[in-house]
């Protein structure tokens, strides 16, 4: 994969896939009993196709999970001073502070010491971190065995009782059947673990896969074997899928590749640039898809959603138009639209000319959250608060 760059506060932030050779593994979510094996390898080959449809296949799982070393977190930042005031419980609220003081001083002001995040590698550690945070709203502690038997669609009483048929939900973020992510799954699961997935799925296992990676939504969603995929027998076929070591390192290849990696450029360009903020973004990928997740995420945070804004920045960069703004970037398809990928190597732009403020990740942070409502909120709001993001700025050495 060509390494893509941002600067951000003089400094280069950069993100690369992993070498071939590495094997990276991460803990489930809900500690695993004694005995229980490890998650599966999450390496990929840098991105690149492999045939079949695209699907990538990664090395098989190592017979030990590697996590890696944790990056150390920086000190606390200092508390602000407690005046007496401050302190005293059931006091007034209208009481003025013991240090209240109306002259303005010559003084400067203290300056801010407090240290730098620590910085990582966004390797394929680092993002199964990120995806291992946000999918626990979404599979539990089932993990790669979770099934969600076309509940969108089964739901009444939402807002205009729009109702959706995605088919059969599977493994760590509900790869559905609609979507053709699931039939993805199965590909890579079959290509890793033959005699696997045939005892798995049964005499019906080639039918499945067939179906699933059909080109239409209809074809996808077609019964198999007379019997819809989010009915008996496959719900309990899928969960004993869902144990397979190929079928776990599968789930994690198509979570990284099928979704994190091709959002990567956007929400990176943008200033996403911690693990929470990144956490972020996916988590609405996840729910609304890739297409929907970004436009949902420059809807809410994208700092040039003007036609004035984007035009200023064109002129302060030295761009006509944005077709000749896409020209100059081989990363960008020309097609003269103000696409996601465009706002934000245009934001990114802005950020290395340095002549004007851009946004950075807690104010986008900050942003998505504001616009967020409903389960949208509540789930970024746990990704906010969970200690198991360390918050730590990706860099590339």
């Amino acid at each position: 994969m060509t390494s893509a760059a941002t600067v951000l506060n003089g400094s280069d932030l950069r993100y690369s896939s992993p070498p071939p050779d590495q094997d990276v593994a991460g803990a489930i979510v809900a500690p695993a009993p004694p005995g229980e094996a490890s998650a599966a390898s999450l390496e990929s080959p840098n991105g690149q196709g492999s045939g079949d449809g695209d699907v990538q296949l990664s090395p098989q799982p190592p017979d030990q999970a590697v996590t890696g070393a944790v990056p150390a977190l920086p000190p606390p930042a200092p508390e602000a001073r407690t005046t007496a005031v401050d302190a005293a419980v059931g006091a007034p609220l209208g009481l003025k502070d013991v240090d209240y003081d109306d002259a303005l001083h010559d003084a400067d002001l203290p300056a801010d010491d407090a240290a730098p995040p620590a910085a990582i590698d966004l390797d394929n550690q680092a993002i199964y971190r990120v995806i291992r945070a946000v999918c626990v709203s979404d599979s539990g502690d089932d993990a790669y065995s979770a099934v969600s038997a076309d509940r969108e669609f089964a739901t009444s009483g939402l807002p205009g009782d729009k109702r959706r048929q995605f088919g059969l939900g599977f493994g760590l973020v509900l790869f559905t059947q609609e979507s053709g992510h699931l039939g993805k799954v199965l590909a890579l699961t079959k290509r890793r673990d033959p005699q696997g997935f045939a005892s798995a799925f049964g005499p019906d296992a080639d039918a499945l896969l067939a179906a699933t990676t059909q080109e239409t939504v209809t074809d996808r969603l077609r019964p198999v074997a007379g019997q819809p995929l989010w009915e008996h027998p496959w719900l309990d076929r899928f969960r004993a899928a869902g144990r397979l070591p190929a079928c776990q390192a599968a789930q994690n290849e198509e979570a990284i590749e099928g979704l994190f990696r091709p959002m990567m450029p956007v929400a990176l360009g943008l200033g996403f640039t911690s693990d929470r903020g990144l956490a972020m973004v996916f988590d609405r990928v996840v729910i609304r898809g890739l297409g929907g997740g970004l436009d949902w995420v420059l809807q809410a945070a994208g700092p040039l959603r003007t036609q004035a804004q984007r035009q200023h920045a064109l002129d302060l960069l030295g761009f006509s138009s944005v077709a000749d703004f896409q020209a100059g970037d081989a990363s960008l398809s020309p097609s003269g639209h103000f696409d996601a990928r465009t706002h934000a190597a245009l934001v990114a732009a802005l950020r290395t000319d340095g002549r004007v403020p851009v946004p950075t990740d807690p104010h986008l942070r900050c942003a998505l959250l504001a616009a967020a409502v409903g389960s949208a909120r509540e789930r970024l709001l746990q990704l906010e608060a969970t200690t198991t993001l360390l918050d730590p700025v990706l860099i590339k050495a």
